[in-house]
C-alpha cells in the first residue's frame, strides 16, 4: 500500500514548515518519522488548511494579490508560498493560476471565500500531488476556519489533475507578521 503524501500524513497539505515560534491553532509540533524534520504537524487536517489559509491571507494583506506574488514573493520581506531556491515557481504558479481560471499576474482576492479555497485546493493538489485523501469538505471547513467561520460556498466538481506578531516565513529565511490565533 502506497504511503500518504508528507503534507497528508502531517494533517499540514500546504507543507508548512515548523517554527516553534508558530502558535497555529492545532499544531502539535513537528514531523516524525522522517530523516529530516521540517514541516509542522497539525491535529487535524482542518487546522492544517486553516494554517494554509491564514497565510494566504496575509501574503494577500502585505499586497501579494496575483497568483504570481503569492506563490513566487514580491521581494524583499515578501517571501512567496515556493520560492524558486526550492521550486520551479513559474510552473507553480501556472498551475496554480490555471485552477484558478486567471493569469499568473491578473489580481485576486483571497478574502473571497470562494477564491480561497480554489487557490488552497490548487496548492494541496501541487504540493501533494492530487488531493491525496484530502476532501473537498475539509478544505471548506479549513478555508472557513480561516476566515473566521465565513461561509464557503461548495464548489462544483474539481477537474482532476494538478495581535500581528512577527515569525519566521515558512518558507524562506524571511519573516511574515501574523495575525495571531
Amino acid at each position: 500500500m502506497p504511503t500518504a503524501p508528507r503534507g497528508v500524513r502531517n494533517n499540514n497539505p500546504g507543507n508548512i514548515d515548523f517554527h516553534a515560534r508558530n502558535n497555529w491553532v492545532g499544531q502539535v509540533g513537528i514531523e516524525t518519522g522522517v530523516s529530516n524534520p521540517r514541516f509542522a504537524r497539525f491535529d487535524s487536517m482542518e487546522n492544517g488548511i486553516r494554517a494554509l489559509g491564514k497565510l494566504l491571507q496575509t501574503y494577500f494583506a502585505r499586497g501579494q494579490n496575483t497568483v504570481m506574488k503569492i506563490i513566487g514573493g514580491a521581494g524583499p520581506g515578501k517571501p512567496g508560498w515556493a520560492p524558486p531556491s526550492e521550486n520551479d515557481t513559474a510552473s507553480y504558479a501556472a498551475a496554480v493560476a490555471r485552477a484558478l481560471g486567471v493569469g499568473v499576474n491578473d489580481r485576486i482576492n483571497v478574502r473571497d471565500p470562494g477564491t480561497l479555497q480554489k487557490l488552497t485546493e490548487a496548492i494541496i493538489r501541487h504540493e501533494n500531488g492530487g488531493l491525496a485523501g484530502v476532501t473537498l469538505a475539509q478544505i471548506r471547513e479549513g478555508v472557513s476556519r480561516a476566515l473566521g467561520g465565513a461561509a464557503v460556498p461548495t464548489p462544483a466538481p474539481s477537474a482532476p489533475g494538478n495581535s500581528g506578531a512577527t515569525f519566521p516565513c515558512p518558507h524562506c529565511a524571511g519573516s511574515i507578521t501574523v495575525a495571531p490565533g
